[in-house]
C-alpha cells in the first residue's frame, strides 16, 4: 500500500489491546432462586440444562 509516495508496511502496525473483562459469576444462592423461580418441571429442566452446560 503507497500514501504520499510512501510504502506503508501493514505488519507494523501498532494495534492497541483489548482491556480483558472477567465474566459476571453468579452466587449459588442467586442460581438456586433462578431455578427455583418456575413451577413448571420443563422450564426447571431447560434452564438447568442451560446452566449445567455452561452457557449464559
Amino acid at each position: 500500500m503507497t500514501v504520499r509516495e510512501t510504502k506503508i508496511e501493514i505488519d507494523k502496525i501498532h494495534r492497541p489491546k483489548r482491556a480483558k473483562l472477567l465474566p459476571n459469576v453468579l452466587s449459588k444462592e442467586e442460581i438456586k432462586l433462578i431455578l427455583n423461580a418456575h413451577s413448571n418441571i420443563k422450564h426447571k429442566i431447560m434452564l438447568s440444562l442451560i446452566y449445567s452446560c455452561g452457557l449464559r
